[in-house]
């Protein structure tokens, strides 16, 4: 009797468990996504609120609204409908699980609506597991339109957002086949494009990198006299990183093109632009007065105007921590040759200087080389000069043969490139042009020759 008292207990405890687990995980779902705070840090001009949620025992139904507040226009709201399923037992394991579906409203002009075919702009199913982590799969649906003999078709993305259960670690990847365009007189076809993203919050600030890239883009036109132009870019990529350390924040972007083609012509190049010494308590004290702004009832120029005085405010303190600018890693491929170089400029002063340009120079420290082609050189004033020799030969009423106003076009402009390497400011290096400055104690230094004076410092 004792024996079956006792088995009879444990499945009533199991049961009850097992009934009632649902239920508190609902709440718990509840929490997440019709609470205010359940959002989390959203960008500044974007903000959501909970509509309606509809809980049951196993599962509910929620309602959420996002709004862009982006520019000086009426902001654009879009409503989102969930159905939740509480876990463990009909999630797999998880602690929930949310569909998700963007609504378009009922005023939605009908040819907005007319660009998806199934009628749903985009879609998620986002699984929480039991110690709290998420990861969202979305789905943004192709879209097309086509009138007046153009149209555009938008085949559609996928993207995969995975987050830590503090919300403090993310990685977001996407991928989509690009998008296409046309009209009458020109089209453009935009290839393959995918991003990679690995972020860690500190704070109200994220550090991490990642990858950009599409695989081509591809256009052309017709000109004025009726000519066709094509353009033609490969392997276009942004990578950036970025780390907080001591207080302070370093961070980079890198583009890359892989190759340009324009009227028979191929480019390509690369450059890092990097900053380093921020200040993490003024970045952080920027971000929130930026959220703080955007929950606020001012328009977007009023925002923009005080956070202006406020980043003001502010700039003070970046500058105690040396901030420096960094441009690595140039380099440009042309016809002609390959253009490269570096560039670094450093506040070094121990206190802010806001001064007129000539004492703020007197707090940097800068550094730069660069490197030209002398074919570079000479082809690019090229176009600015003919059009002033040719507005000189019509105000003088003189006649120029083809071959007479090539050759004076030529003459200028080798002239112009002479009179810089005479004066110090390029120096000649077999086929290439240098130069090489330096700026310190307010002394300006050109390929070794002292420019303060002339530079008016």
């Amino acid at each position: 009797m004792n024996k079956g008292l006792g088995i009879a207990v444990a499945g009533f405890g199991v049961a009850a468990v097992a009934l009632t687990t649902p239920y508190f995980l609902g709440s718990h779902a509840e929490k997440v996504i019709h609470q205010p705070d359940g959002f989390g840090h959203l960008p500044a001009g974007v903000s959501a609120r909970s509509v309606e949620y509809r809980r049951g025992w196993f599962g509910a139904d929620a309602v959420t609204e996002v709004t862009f507040d982006l520019t000086d226009q009426e902001p654009v709201t879009f409503q989102l409908n969930h159905h939740i399923e509480h876990g463990p037992f009909s999630t797999g394991g998880n602690l929930y699980t949310v569909d998700t579906k963007l609504q378009l409203h009922a005023d939605t002009p009908p040819d907005v609506l007319a660009l998806w075919a199934d009628g749903v702009p985009a879609q998620a199913h986002t699984t929480v597991d039991l110690k709290g982590a998420a990861h969202a799969a979305i789905r943004i649906s192709p879209a097309a339109r086509s009138e007046n003999g153009g149209g555009f078709e938008w085949r559609g993305a996928t993207a995969d957002i995975r987050t830590s259960a503090d919300g403090n670690h993310a990685v977001f990847t996407l991928a989509s086949e690009g998008f296409s365009g046309h009209k009458p007189d020109g089209q453009v076809e935009i290839g393959s494009i995918s991003a990679d993203f690995d972020m860690q919050r500190v704070g109200l600030l994220w550090s991490g990198g990642g990858t950009f890239s599409i695989a081509e883009i591809a256009g052309s036109g017709k000109t004025a006299d009726g000519d066709t132009k094509t353009v033609q870019l490969t392997g276009f990529e942004v990578r950036t990183a970025s780390e907080i350390e001591n207080g302070l924040v370093n961070g980079s972007v890198t583009y890359r093109v892989a190759d340009v083609e324009a009227a028979g012509d191929n480019y390509s190049g690369e450059i890092t632009v990097a900053m380093q010494n921020l200040d993490t308590a003024v970045l952080e004290a920027i971000q929130a007065e930026q959220e703080r702004l955007a929950a606020s009832e001012l328009s977007l120029e009023e925002r923009q105007m005080v956070l202006g005085g406020f980043f003001m405010e502010q700039f003070p303190k970046l500058l105690v921590r040396h901030p420096k600018l960094v441009v690595r890693d140039l380099r440009i491929d042309t016809p002609e040759g390959q253009v490269g170089g570096t560039l670094e400029v450093q506040y070094v002063k121990d206190e802010p200087v806001l001064a007129p340009v000539p004492a703020l120079l007197g707090a940097l420290e800068a550094s730069a080389d660069l490197r030209i082609p002398v074919a570079l050189a000479l082809a690019l004033p090229r176009p600015s000069v003919a059009r002033q020799v040719a507005a000189y030969a019509e105000a003088s009423q003189e006649e120029l043969s083809e071959e007479e106003f090539e050759q004076r076009v030529d003459n200028v402009v080798r002239q112009q490139v002479n009179s810089m390497i005479q004066a110090g400011f390029l120096q000649a290096d077999g086929d290439l042009l240098t130069v090489n400055a330096t700026l310190k104690d307010m002394v300006l230094m050109v390929n070794g020759r002292d420019m303060s004076a002339v530079a008016g410092l």
